[in-house]
Formats: C-alpha cells, structure tokens, sequence
C-alpha cells in the first residue's frame, strides 16, 4: 500500500497560511496596480477638467467685471468676486481699473501644504491669470481682473479621494481572492486531495484491482484525464509485475526442466575439478560408467582414472587446455567392472562473473552400440554397393547386346519382304521368332537393371486410362486368337478415365501379366476387369484384375511368382520359356506406384492376377457427361455367345446404357427366346451374335432369323473374333445392319446402339444410295469425326489453310479464326468440342484467351473445352508455360501430321 502521511492529508484539507498569504499578496499587489492605473486616469481628467473651469468661470464673468471697471462700480465689483469666490480653488481674486484702483478684491488663506511634490507635479500649469477687461464700445481697455488658484486645495481633495479609492480596490480584491481560492479548493484541491487518498489505498500487488474513480462531475476535464492515466498506468503496472512474476515463473520452470534434463538427460553430464575429483554428474553419467547411484559414482571416481589409454586422455587434456574445449572426442574409459566401453566426450572451461576459471563441465555419450551399428551399415553399403555394380553391369550389358539384336529383327524384316523360296522365308521367320523372343527376354533383364540399379523413371503425363487399357486389349486379343482363345475387357462404368500418371509402365504390367495369362491358357479366355476401389477429388485407386481359365498355381508355388528369375519349376521355363522376370518387374512398378499386386489360384482351374495403382486425375478437366438418348434406353437386347466372358462383359455395358437385355448361350436357345418375345408382345429389337459358336454359328443364326417372317425386322450385330477380309460384305448380304470385331469398346457399342436405333442415318441412306444401314468399327469411328467440331485459331494465312486441309484430311470439320478474342467470341456462341490454339496472335494472345475460356466467370459455352497449343515456340520452357495457362496439350510447328492426329484422338477418346 502507498504510504501517504495521514496529518498532511488532514492539514491540506483547509487553506494554508502560506495559501493564505500568498493569496493576500497577490491581491493586495493587483488592487495597487488597478489603483494606480485609475488614479493616472483620473489625474488627467481632473487636470484637464479644473483648466476648463477656470477659463468657464472667468468668461462667465468677465463681461460683467468690464461693466464694473468702466464704471468703477465697487458694489458691483464686490458682487462678481462673491460670485466668483464660490468656486472653493481659488485664493485671490481683484478687479481693477484703467489706472490700476483696486475696485474690489477678496482673500482666501491657503491650504497648509501636506503633498508639496505631488501638488508641483498635479498642477504644474499656470496658477495666477490677470485678464484684460476691454471694453468693446470704448475700444480700449477699461481695466483688469486678477486671479490666484489654490492649488494645494485642488491636490488635497484628489489626494482624498485616491485613498479612497485604493482602499475599496482592496477590499474587493481581497474578498474575490478569498473566495476564489475557496472555489478553487472545492473544486480542485479536493477532489486532488480524494485522490492522493485513493493511490493511498492501492494494493501494490494488484493496483488494477484498485481502480480510482473520476471526482464528480470531473469525468471529461483534466482531472478525470489524470484519473485514466493513472488508471492506465495502474494497469500497466500490474502487467509489468505479471510479466515479472510470469519472468519469475518462466525461470523457475526453466531451472525445473533444466533439473529434469540433467537428472533424466541420456548422455552423461559433469563437472570436475583439475585434480580430476568429480563435482557433480547426473544419473546417466553414473550408469554409463556402471554404478546404480550418482552419490555412489562421485564418491569412488576420480575423472583421470577412467581413461584406458593414457596417451588418449593427454591428447584430451592438451586440447582443452590449448583451445578451452574438445568437441566430440572419442576414446575408450573403463566402467565400474573394468569393461572398456567408447564414449564421445565434450568438455569445456567453466568461469565464474568475474571471468576467473572454475571447474570443467561436459556431456558424455556411450557410443559402443553406435560403432557396432556403423560397422554392420558399412557392411551393408559394401553389399549394397556391389548389388548395384551388378546391376549397372547387367543394364549396360543389356545395351551392348539390345544394338546388334535390333539390327538383327530389322534386317531379317527387310529380308522378309524379298523373294524367298518356302524353305528360306521358314528359316527366316525362325530368326525373327527367335530374335524377338530374346529381345523380350533382354528388354526384362534391363527393366529388372533399371529397377535394381535405382535408375527407372517414371512420366507424369495426362492419359484416358479407358484408350489404355482398350489399346492391350487390341494386342492381346491378336495373341489370344492364335491360340483360338478369348481375350476381353471389361472396364466398370465408374472408372474415371481423364487420369494423370505414367501410362506406359501401367501398359507394361498389363502386357506382362496378361501376356503370362495367354501363355498359360489353352481353353477358355482371359478377361481384363478394371475397377475403381475408392476416389478422393484429387485422386483414384484403380483395380486391375486378369482372370484366366489357364493351367493355375500351386499354394506351394505362388510364393516364388513376384521374385525375380523365378517360375514354378524348370519345366515351366523349357516348356514356355522366358525369364521369370515379367511378374517381378511388375510388382517393382506397381509398388513405385503406390499399389500392390496379387494372385488367386488353383491348380487345373486358372488364376486371377491383380494388382492396385494410384492416380492422381487430371486437374481442371472434368468427364463429358454422356447423356444417355431415349432411343437406346429401355430397348430389349439379345446377346448370343457361348463365352461367358463376352456375356459378362455385353450384359455390363447394356445395362450401363440403360437397356434390357438376356443372354443365351447358343444359336437354339436364341431362336427360342426371339420367339418366346413375339408372343408374349415384347419382342427383342437387336440381336447381338458371336460368330463362332459350336453347333450352329453366328451367320447362320442370322439367316434363320431373317428368314423367319415373325423374327425378320430384328435387327442383327456380328461380333466377330477372327474378322476376315469378306465377312463383313457378306454379313450385310444376309441383313445384319452392324459387323464389330472383337474386343468390343464400351464406347463403339455405345455409338453402334445410337446409330443402329437412329432414324436420321435411315433417311441419308434412304436419299443418298437406298442402301440399307450398315456399321462396322470404321464407319462408327468417322461417323463421330462428323459430329466432332474443331476451333482453329491462327493469325497467318498459310498455316490456317495448312491446317485446315490436314484436319479435313483425317476426316474433322473445322472453323478458324484470326485471334484470341475470336475464339472467346467462337466458343461463346457454338459448343466446339477442341480448340487448336497458336500462342503468338494479335490483339489477345493463346495464352491470355486460354485463361479467359478457363474463368469461372467466362460465358464460353464449355469452359473446360480441351485446348491444344498449336505454336512455332517450341524452346525449353514454352510446353510448360501452355500447361501452366490451362492449356490440355502442346503440338509444336512445323506440324508433324501423325502427331497432330494422335494428340486430337486422345483428347477425344476417337
């Protein structure tokens, strides 16, 4: 609390003498400076006023004295001095006449002198006057009238009145002083006084809990601004002592957790004296050198005995006595068993405030399972190191042999294409089946280096996964075929297909996988399932899952599947050859890319191999919705085929596009069902065939129906495996209005359904050549060109032309325009499906038009319209800068037809 001498508040509480005093002072001093400025004043105007007088009485008198002389009237003379002597200041007063005869005259006695000075200085005028009379009828003067002023008498009374007024001043003053200063301490001092006694009563441990109140009716004056800045200040004391005692608090946990440190710290801490005697260490310290207490260590432990090697612990002591410190000194100290162990040691000098030398203190750590540990990762390394030698051996090996081998496989093509005799193209054919088969195995082997040696690399570029997988089943079903086996794909309607990642290395493991899936198959099919397992807004995980009716796997074996030159057993390799790399790569790379891999088999009853992968899909291009035509949804659809896998597949699609559809095995039970339809009124409308099929085959299906009267406006489509130069001229012949080759895409049955049940292609056939419809894989592929809209945007002339013949030529219809504001308007008004824009345009740049398509706020028909950069800048840097726009792809100029083709065909999905 703030001691504040109780008697001096009290004293305070009434006006001081000194108070008093000085207020009487100043008050008496102002009433004399008043006085004396309003005295002054009337010293003047009293001097002026009694001159003025005077002169006022002697006129006022005068003619009468002039009539008094000229007629030397003494009663009459007599009378005017009377009148005159009634003014009190004057002391002598005659009239004369012409000769100088007193006529009358009259005397007063002077006042007794009191101010002499101050009266010579008031009245330092003329005080005697002697008037001529002069008489005007006459013209001549008739006599004289003498006056003398008292000016004493004029002084004393002034002098009178002076006092006077001094004196009142004085009083008044001294009145307003005493009750001003009253004023003032009511409305001042006190609430002051209030105040000091406030601060008086302040906790100083918690002044803010104390806050002062504003005196009454001094909330918003000065007082009331004390008051807060007091309060302030009582505030930001007490946060100051908050800081100090959180300071206070701070330290003490830091001194706590210091001591928790050091007593828990793993490493050994010390301090010793130059004899060695230890001063203090921790528990780690005492156990590190093997006793259980630290009281027991520093008792039984002298620092200089702990060394095993002497000359170590000179080094040691030279150092530190050389540079003040040793950092991180390793050597080897004996524990309280006589056991070496090795310790890091990190001593320094410790000084005291004055800066004199203490003791040594530092941190021990046992490094012993540390050297044993680096020992073995040195070991491990050396292995390592030789693994990879190999490896990079193996790869560049593969090289030196892959360059001959390819001049090999080239060669023997060339030669191929010569005239040869039936014996000579065998034995070249030999070569090349040969040759190709160990290129295969050096292509394994090289993968397998890559992946060994750490040196494979992995694209991230954009992909439809559907055209992926669609392009192994291509090539798969060819292998498949010769085998006279089934191959088909199946990919769930669910499957993102915009997706970014590497799609040749997942292109590699389908063909290893599915490869071994044929190789291994006599019977039956093999079927390419894709499925999407979960998907987030940046990523999928997708499925891949390959079933075969093949030979299977033994429990025993599918251990030994994913390692590396491993297969079943030796037979396995003479009899099917290869290096039993293919599924060891495939899992290296399905594990680079964030899955795994599996397999599910039984022995005599085929496998299904499967493996996940990561994606990451393709940032700002959403899937075009596929709106499914009411002229497809709800028809009723047959499929016919003896293959469960194609049934699988057919029935999947069909119901993604909202059709009804059934499924029969056979030619018999597909004529039973169409008929069982026309009588129950809900007829079949498409008849979907496999071609080969046992008993009765596709083709024959069809004529039976066609020749049925009941069965004839069915619509037919072959599905054909083989696909012979003729089938499909004579499919037509028979009536079938469609012919698709198998694997069938999702998306060619999805477009042949459209066309078939389409009544615009009938009319344009109906116009053009009264032929009937007809679909295969060719026509459905140009008839999507047609609906295909392509924008060019190009401000040279040439390149316009030369561009627009090459899209004409590949079978595309497209409009061009000159720059970028053009093709916002364009894409304003027309939904174009692709935009092939130049970078480098007046007005508006591809750059800057393609960020005015990408805004959310453009009023373009699709803003996520794909948009290929179609430019001459092909320096390092320019791809990137398209993507970095919004741009989807990047052709450079001179342009390279096939690969313009490629690039609108992906994007696409033609």
């Amino acid at each position: 609390m703030i001691k504040v001498k109780e008697k001096e508040i009290r004293f305070s509480r009434r006006i001081s003498i000194r108070q008093a005093v000085t207020t009487l002072f100043f008050a008496l001093l102002l009433s004399i400076l008043i006085s004396t400025f309003q005295i002054s004043i009337d010293f003047t105007k009293e001097k002026k006023e009694i001159q003025s007088t005077i002169l006022q009485i002697i006129n006022m008198f005068k003619e009468q004295a002039t009539l008094a002389a000229y007629s030397s009237s003494k009663s009459m003379a007599e009378k005017i001095i009377n009148g005159i002597f009634e003014y009190k200041y004057f002391s002598l007063v005659q009239i004369k006449n012409e000769v100088g005869l007193i006529l009358a005259e009259k005397y007063r006695p002077k006042t007794t002198i009191r101010f002499k000075r101050l009266s010579d200085f008031f009245l330092d005028q003329q005080t005697d006057y002697n008037f001529s009379l002069f008489q005007k009828d006459v013209e001549e003067s008739v006599g004289s009238l003498i006056v003398h002023i008292d000016k004493y008498s004029v002084v004393d009374n002034f002098i009178n009145r002076s006092f006077l007024i001094i004196i009142t001043a004085i009083i008044q003053n001294v009145i307003l002083s005493f009750i001003l200063t009253l004023v003032f301490y009511r409305i001042l001092t006190l609430p002051i006084l209030k105040i000091v006694k406030s601060l008086s009563n302040v906790n100083p441990a918690s002044p803010s809990s104390n806050r002062l109140n504003s005196p009454f009716r001094h909330e918003n004056d000065e007082l009331g601004l004390i008051v807060d800045t007091i309060n302030n200040l009582l505030y930001e004391f007490e946060e100051s002592l908050s800081k100090k005692r959180d300071s206070d608090n701070a330290m003490r946990e830091s001194e706590r957790k210091y001591r928790n440190i050091f007593e828990n710290a793993t490493e050994g801490i010390f301090q010793y004296k130059t004899d060695g005697s230890i001063l203090t260490a921790n528990l780690a310290m005492a156990q590190i050198c093997g006793y259980d207490s630290v009281n027991e260590f520093i008792t039984n432990v002298n620092f200089k005995d702990l060394s095993v090697d002497k000359s170590k612990l000179e080094e040691y002591k030279t150092i530190l006595r050389n540079e003040g410190k040793v950092k991180n000194f390793e050597c080897k100290i004996y524990n309280k068993n006589k056991d070496t162990i090795d310790i890091s040691i990190n001593t320094h000098k410790a000084y005291d405030d004055v800066g004199k030398f203490v003791y040594f203190e530092g941190i021990l750590e046992d490094i012993t399972q540390k050297k044993k540990t680096a020992q073995l990762q040195i070991a491990k390394e050396a292995a390592e190191a030789s693994n990879k030698a190999k490896g990079e051996f193996l790869a560049n090996m593969s090289h030196e042999i892959r360059t001959p081998m390819n001049g090999i496989i080239g060669m023997t093509g060339l030669l191929m294409d010569t005239d040869l005799v039936k014996e000579q193209r065998e034995y070249t054919e030999i070569i090349k089946y040969s040759a190709e088969s160990l290129l295969t195995i050096i292509n394994d082997i090289l993968d397998f280096s890559k992946i060994e040696s750490g040196k494979i690399e992995f694209e991230t570029i954009d992909f439809n996964i559907r055209t992926t997988v669609e392009e192994v089943g291509e090539l798969m079903s060819v292998k498949a075929h010769e085998k006279n086996i089934e191959f088909a794909c199946l990919i769930h309607y669910d499957v993102p297909s915009l997706l970014c990642g590497d799609p040749g290395r997942l292109r590699q493991i389908l063909l290893n996988i599915c490869g071994n899936s044929i190789k291994f198959t006599h019977k039956g099919g093999v079927i390419l399932r894709v499925f999407l397992e979960y998907e987030t807004e940046e990523s999928a995980k997708i499925k891949f899952a390959i079933t075969d009716t093949g030979i299977g796997i033994p429990k025993t074996h599918q251990d030994k599947l994913f390692k590396s030159f491993s297969q079943i057993d030796a037979s396995t390799t003479r009899k099917y050859g290869g290096t039993g790399l293919g599924l060891a790569i495939s899992k290296r790379l399905a594990e680079m890319m964030g899955g795994e891999i599996g397999v599910e088999s039984e022995e005599g009853k085929g496998s299904t191999f499967w493996f996940t992968t990561i994606l990451k899909k393709q940032l700002e291009v959403s899937e075009p919705l596929k709106t499914l035509p009411a002229n497809i949804c709800g028809k009723r659809i047959l499929v016919v085929d003896d293959n469960s896998i194609n049934i699988e597949i057919l029935s999947a699609y069909l119901g993604s596009f909202g059709c009804r559809n059934t499924s029969v095995l056979s030619g018999n039970d597909a004529i039973s069902e169409l008929k069982g339809g026309v009588k129950i009124n809900d007829p079949f409308e498409l008849v979907i065939l496999d071609y080969m099929m046992p008993g009765i085959d596709g083709e024959a299906v069809g004529k039976i129906i066609k020749n049925e009267p009941d069965l004839k406006n069915t619509k037919l489509a072959m599905l054909s495996s083989r696909g012979l130069r003729g089938d499909a001229h004579r499919m037509r012949d028979i009536g079938f209005c469609a012919y698709l080759t198998k694997p069938i895409k999702r998306d060619q049955l999805f477009d042949c359904l459209v066309t078939v049940f389409s009544d615009e292609p009938k009319k344009e056939a109906a116009e053009e050549d009264k032929k009937p419809l007809f679909i295969t894989r060719y026509t459905l592929a140009d008839a999507k060109k047609r609906r295909v809209r392509i924008l060019l945007a190009d401000d040279n002339t040439v390149n316009q032309k030369l561009a627009l013949t090459y899209l004409k030529k590949f079978g595309y219809h497209a409009d061009a325009v000159g720059n970028g504001k053009e093709v916002i308007t364009a894409l304003e008004m027309i939904d174009y499906n692709l935009v092939l824009m130049d970078v480098q345009m007046p007005e508006m740049d591809g750059l800057e038009a393609t960020k005015a398509i990408r805004n959310k706020e453009s009023k373009v028909k699709n803003q996520n319209i794909p948009i290929v950069a179609m430019t001459a800048r092909a320096m390092k840097g320019d791809r990137e800068k398209c993507i970095e726009s919004g741009m989807n792809d990047y052709v450079s100029k001179p342009i390279n037809p096939q690969k313009l083709l490629d690039t609108i065909e992906k994007l696409l999905a033609i």
